[in-house]
This record gives structure tokens, C-alpha cells and sequence, in this order.
């Protein structure tokens, strides 16, 4: 065996070449990576296979458990634990994609353990888990829908044969409901006895069923399959054989069973009492016989699915328009309280906003009075201004008249003592004048 490491390498190299062939392995890839995962499952890394398991193809998990279950020494608490941890995985998906399509790989599991070991499958709590939640979903996905309808085709129905004890009755009624959905696709004579055993074994009444084909169908043993029926469940049920090449044989006294030669046959079982002038026509017309015994059952059954089905939809309508109905009316009831608000709100935003554009109105009036205001205010004391400056330019121009004309006595004298007393008497004369004018240089010393 190679080491674990070894192996999940291969793998991941494996998933790369599924992702880049648009998730599609071939059969020789399928079967590797099946063998790899088995490796990986029988060497206490069941946790890690179940992950990688729910990252592949259905086709991986059919072959997975194929190889699983048929190897003799792996132990079938391996199967049960793995089943275990493909159930957690999708209980964890939070992808509603992937959880869709992990149903397809439940289904695949199932088939491929009814086919290898029915003990181990008869023996599952987890596979009629498994089962239940591919038939809720598949009512709602016609792929899956058409998934189910193989697995009841390619398992000869033994999903019927399993023990249900474990799952609640409405998975049970999601079994029974797609039953009736998939019924009419399926061969009648090769499932009939398996279907109504089934419902007995789990509490589902068949109403109105004639009471002699009921203990026909009792009587029925769980049906052979030839070859020929394995690959069209439909071939049997349009083929005819003709009276003069095949006939039933009497048994002798005594014998409980009617003996029929022709193998392709065998998949009807008849009853031991059944009245010996039928055993003695052909087979076509015990064919006949039988199958108006069964369609009344198929009618029977037939009429109580639909009214099942019927009742439980329109329970289920109901609920949902109360449901909604309840949410609409808790919708209306916080809508309304919600406009109620915010009319209140709007209503005092709307005073608000009056206030503020009535006082917007009167500050801009106030505004624009005083601007003229200031604007009077300015010209008068530009006028004053003007005024006064002219009046300080008289004043000094008469003071200083005087002075110059002396001063131009001694413009261009030179300095001497003579005429130094008349120009210091010049510039007292000045300062004195600007004093009185109010320009006082004694201040800033």
C-alpha cells in the first residue's frame, strides 16, 4: 500500500484533471480515484475520503462503495462510519448546489450497496436517511427526479427492502409520494409485491384494494431479474408469448407451487392455491389473470397516492398561505406604524423648515438695511473727512505763509551767527504752529 501521503497527492492531481475537464473524469480516472479513497478509508483517514468523496463525481462514489463492499476484509463499521461522514458533510454544506448534487451521490452509494452486500445495506441506519432526503428534493429537481427513478431501476427496488424504523414518517410519506410519481415508468409485476409490502411494513394503507389480489401480492416472493430485464424494465411488460409454444404444466398432487419452464418467466411467482383450471391455460393468460388482480391493487394504489398527495399539497398550500398571510398582515402592521412615524417626522421637519425660511427672510431684510445704512454711514464720514482735511490744509497753509517767505530770506544763505537766531526763531515758529494743529512731537519722545 502506498503512504497516505502518496495517495493524496494522486488525488489532488486527479480533482485538478476533473476541474480542467469540466468535472468529468473517465472511467479508468473513476476507478483510480474510487481505489485511492478506499486506501485512504481502510487507513483510519475516513474523516479526510469523506471530504474528498463529496468533491468528485457520482461516479467516483458508485465505484467507491462498489470496491468497498466488495472486498471482503474491510469491516462494515468502515461502510457504516464513511456513510456517517458523507451525511455530516452534507448536513455542513452551506451550498445549496452542492448539496443538490450530494443527493445524486447518496443515491449512487445506496445503489452500489444494494448490489454488492444487501446484508450491510438491510442493516443501515444511515442509507433510508440518505434515500429520504433524495426523494424531498427530487419532487422539486427533475434530475434528481430522474436520478431516483434509475436507483429504483439499477437496485431492483431494494431501497423497499430497507428498515425505515430509524426515519421519521414524513420521510416515510416522501418515499411513498415519489413512488407514486415514478410508478407508472416501471415495470408493474417486478415491484408490486416489494411496494405494497413495503407500505404494510410502515403503517401505509392501501384503501378500496380487492381483497383477493392483496392475498395474491402477500403470497408474492421479492421478484427475480432475468438479463433481458435489467437492461428495459418496460421489455417485459409489452412482451407476449404465444398459446401454442408455451403452456403451464400441472404439478403433481400435493405440490404447492406451479412449475414454469421458460426462464424469462420466473419473475412471476404464482400462488399455490390458485384455482387449477388457470394453471392449466397458457401462459398469456395467466399473464391476464394475474394482472387484473394487480390493477386493481395499481388502481387502488394508485388513487390513494393521488389523494394523498392531493390532501397533503393542499395542507401544504394552506400552511403556506397562512404563513404568508401572517407575515403580509405583521408586514402591513409595521408599515403602517412606520408612516405614521414618519408623517409625524415629516410633519414637524415641515415647521421646522418654515421657521428657518421665515427667519432666513428676516435676517436678509435686517442685512440689507444695514449695509445701507453702512453705506450712508460711509459716505458722511468720507464727506467729514474730506472736509476736515481741506480745513487742516487752510489752517497750515495760512500758519506757514508767513514762515516761508522768511525762510526764503536765508534759502541759500550759509549758516552764521548772524542768521542762525532767525532760522532757529523759523523753526520754533513751525513746531508751535503744528502743536496748535494739533501735531505734537513731545508725545512720541
Amino acid at each position: 500500500m502506498e503512504n497516505k501521503v502518496e495517495i493524496k497527492e494522486k488525488l489532488e492531481e486527479l480533482y485538478h484533471k476533473y476541474k480542467n475537464n469540466k468535472n468529468k473524469l473517465n472511467k479508468e480516472q473513476t476507478v483510480n480515484a474510487a481505489i485511492l479513497l478506499k486506501e485512504l478509508a481502510v487507513s483510519e483517514e475516513t474523516t479526510y475520503a469523506a471530504k474528498q468523496l463529496a468533491r468528485f463525481t457520482e461516479g467516483v462514489s458508485r465505484e467507491f462503495f462498489s470496491v468497498l463492499t466488495a472486498d471482503g476484509s474491510v469491516s462494515d463499521e468502515v461502510v457504516y462510519e464513511m456513510l456517517d461522514l458523507i451525511i455530516e458533510v452534507y448536513q455542513k454544506e452551506n451550498n445549496q448546489q452542492n448539496k443538490n448534487n450530494m443527493l445524486g451521490k447518496f443515491l449512487a452509494a445506496a445503489e452500489s450497496i444494494l448490489k454488492n452486500n444487501r446484508e450491510i445495506a438491510c442493516s443501515s441506519t444511515q442509507l433510508p436517511i440518505m434515500i429520504s432526503l433524495a426523494a424531498q428534493a427530487a419532487f422539486s429537481l427533475d434530475t434528481l427526479m430522474n436520478k431516483f427513478r434509475a436507483f429504483v431501476v439499477n437496485s431492483e427496488g431494494g431501497l423497499y427492502l430497507l428498515d425505515y424504523s430509524g426515519v421519521s414518517e414524513y420521510a416515510i410519506g416522501n418515499i411513498w409520494s415519489i413512488t407514486n410519481k415514478i410508478y407508472p415508468d416501471i415495470l408493474r409485476s417486478k415491484y408490486l409485491a416489494l411496494i405494497t409490502q413495503w407500505a404494510e411494513k410502515n403503517h401505509i394503507d392501501i384503501p378500496n384494494a380487492d381483497s383477493s389480489a392483496k392475498t395474491e401480492i402477500k403470497e408474492q416472493k421479492a421478484p427475480l431479474l432475468t438479463k433481458s430485464e435489467k437492461k428495459e424494465d418496460s421489455a417485459l411488460s409489452q412482451k407476449t408469448i404465444s398459446a401454442s409454444e408455451k403452456t403451464v404444466p400441472v404439478n403433481e398432487p400435493g405440490s404447492s407451487e406451479i412449475n414454469i419452464d421458460n426462464e424469462a418467466d420466473k419473475c412471476i411467482a404464482f400462488p399455490g392455491n390458485m384455482p387449477e383450471v388457470i394453471a392449466r391455460k397458457t401462459i398469456e393468460d395467466v399473464i391476464s389473470a394475474v394482472n387484473t388482480s394487480a390493477d386493481s391493487v395499481i388502481k387502488s394504489v394508485a388513487e390513494m397516492l393521488a389523494k394523498a398527495n392531493d390532501d397533503r399539497e393542499k395542507a401544504a398550500e394552506c400552511d403556506r398561505l397562512r404563513s404568508r398571510f401572517s407575515e403580509a398582515e405583521k408586514k402591513i402592521t409595521e408599515q403602517d406604524s412606520l408612516i405614521a412615524e414618519l408623517r409625524e417626522k415629516n410633519s414637524a421637519s415641515v415647521s421646522k423648515c418654515e421657521g428657518a425660511i421665515k427667519k432666513a427672510k428676516e435676517l436678509e431684510a435686517k442685512n440689507a438695511e444695514l449695509e445701507e445704512k453702512l453705506k450712508e454711514a460711509y459716505s458722511i464720514n468720507s464727506r467729514e473727512e474730506s472736509l476736515e482735511a481741506e480745513k487742516i490744509r487752510s489752517e497750515l497753509k495760512k500758519a506757514f505763509i508767513y514762515l516761508y517767505e522768511d525762510w526764503l530770506e536765508y534759502e541759500f544763505s550759509d549758516v552764521s551767527e548772524d542768521n542762525f537766531a532767525s532760522l532757529q526763531a523759523i523753526i520754533k515758529k513751525m513746531f508751535r504752529t503744528l502743536e496748535r494743529n494739533g501735531i505734537d512731537f513731545k508725545e512720541n519722545r
